[in-house]
């Protein structure tokens, strides 16, 4: 078969096209033409093709096969997906969640352990084959143990905005397992919530001690996260943690514990929390909200989020809308306010809940910000 005919145009980055090679079902990458006179640019993606080939006994990276001189391209295993479709295509369980941040760590792991770095981590350099997950791209990836002659090209390829860690910025060759820790903690936020920089979730501690903006705050390696998260994991699934936790709420206690306890719970948890509160629960997030703007909006825009599926019955809307009426009676920012607003109308006026009626004309007697007030009418 005639090679033309044989490859078919999947994808595109920034300096090599995708094939898929239809006699063998492998995927190609190709060096775009246009960098096929650069010496950098080649030996960059040489040198890409050789770090991922050096990972060839690790399951958690992509498997590359044969390089061809040639024309500068590469066959690898053909992908599903990407992470980040992956993520915002399905509903993922908080389980299937962990798992994936626990293989993507073992693997940068290893990776670290035998010091060799990525520069690149994101969502879409992370794929995925039948649920399975596998670190690619490594282009911007180097081993520290080794001197490349181009260590000084000029690159415009710094790994992805979101992803990347401040140092980073300035320059690629400050890039090192900090960095790669930095990129990993935004990772993380982005599999547990599905934004990059929301960290209200189970991780909260591991990812923000990995996106400090001072690297001397950060984990060393993608090993020491690791071990983090699983102690983590540890504590929080103690079942008399959780029960602790919670009969403190019930009781109105609201401290270190309870504020961390709170901080840590996915969008669904909360939303459960809210479900089955008594007044002392919700004071507590009341009080939870009132440490900062930040814990404030996560926590109104999680249950925003998710609240409409836990509600089965009608009156199960009632303590949403209760919640969403205090957090309106309490002096928070405009951001907040509109969201609260969302739920309160959506109870009242969609559900058709009197009850939440009923808070929306108290809240209009007394007075409300005229923005929200729209907010909360009948339309």
């Amino acid at each position: 078969m005639d090679k033309d005919e044989d490859t078919e145009s999947i994808g595109y980055g920034g300096y090599a096209n995708i094939y898929l090679q239809k006699s063998t079902g492998l995927a190609v990458k190709k060096l775009k033409e246009e960098y096929l006179t650069d010496s950098s640019i080649k030996s960059r993606f040489k040198r890409e093709f050789d770090l991922t080939k050096s990972f060839d006994t690790n399951p958690l990276f992509i498997n590359v096969f044969e390089f061809n001189e040639s024309d500068y391209s590469y066959t690898m295993e053909l992908a599903d997906e990407t992470l980040k479709d992956y993520i915002e295509s399905k509903t993922i369980s908080e389980l299937e969640k962990v798992k994936i941040i626990m293989k993507i760590l073992k693997a940068m792991s290893q990776a670290h352990s035998e010091n060799k770095i990525h520069r690149d981590i994101s969502s879409k350099n992370v794929l995925m084959f039948r649920g399975k997950v596998k670190i690619s791209d490594l282009g911007l990836g180097k081993n520290l143990d080794e001197i490349h002659s181009h260590q000084t090209f000029d690159t415009n390829g710094v790994g992805q905005y979101k992803y990347c860690a401040p140092e980073q910025m300035y320059s690629l060759k400050q890039a090192d397992k900090q960095s790669d820790v930095f990129s990993l903690g935004r990772l993380i936020n982005f599999i547990m919530t599905g934004n990059v920089v929301n960290n209200h979730h189970l991780f909260r501690g591991v990812s923000d001690k990995a996106t400090n903006s001072s690297k001397e705050y950060r984990f060393e390696d993608a090993n020491e996260m690791l071990k983090m998260l699983q102690r983590i994991l540890e504590y929080h699934s103690s079942a008399k943690h959780v029960e602790k936790c919670q009969e403190k709420l019930k009781r109105g206690v609201f401290d270190d514990e309870s504020e961390e306890f709170i901080m840590t719970r996915s969008d669904e948890q909360l939303c459960q929390m809210v479900l089955s509160s008594n007044n002392n629960e919700q004071a507590c997030l009341i009080r939870y909200m009132q440490k900062n703007e930040s814990s404030a909006c996560d926590l109104i825009e999680s249950i925003n989020r998710k609240y409409q599926e836990f509600c089965g019955r009608f009156e199960d809307y009632d303590p949403f809308a209760k919640l969403a009426y205090m957090i309106l009676c309490n002096n928070f920012s405009y951001r907040v306010n509109e969201t609260a607003a969302r739920v309160l109308n959506y109870v009242a006026w969609s559900v058709n809940r009197f009850s939440a009626q009923d808070l929306i004309k108290g809240l209009i007697n007394r007075g409300v910000e005229p923005l929200i007030e729209e907010k909360l009418k009948d339309n």
